[in-house]
């Protein structure tokens, strides 16, 4: 699974946290028209029914990757704006802290 989390472009060490979305990809089915198939060199390749096309990758795979590469920057922002404000409250935690102190 790591591999394939690779080849989708997603770094395991880094983002451990959306490795699910390589085990989503792993598991999917097939969209309807589609079907699997295996070459003489059993390899497996997939067949749209409805436009005679072949893919060698999973139809899905690059709806995996874009919404690997949609999450990243948001789960950025969302670390940094979580930082921020842990900071702000050791910050509030500490004014309370002094302020008791004084008054004891």
């Amino acid at each position: 699974m790591t591999e394939y989390a690779r080849y989708l472009g997603i770094d395991p060490a880094v983002d451990h946290d959306l490795l699910w979305i390589a085990e989503e990809a792993l598991e999917a089915p097939l969209p309807s028209e589609w079907t699997e198939h295996f070459d003489s060199s059993d390899r497996v390749y997939y067949y749209n029914e409805t436009t005679k096309g072949t893919s060698l990758t999973h139809p899905l795979e690059n709806l995996y990757r874009d919404a690997y590469k949609t999450i990243v920057p948001k789960k950025v922002v969302f670390q940094a704006e979580l930082e921020k404000f842990e900071r702000e409250l050791k910050k509030l935690k500490d004014q309370i802290a002094a302020t008791s102190d004084k008054e004891e």
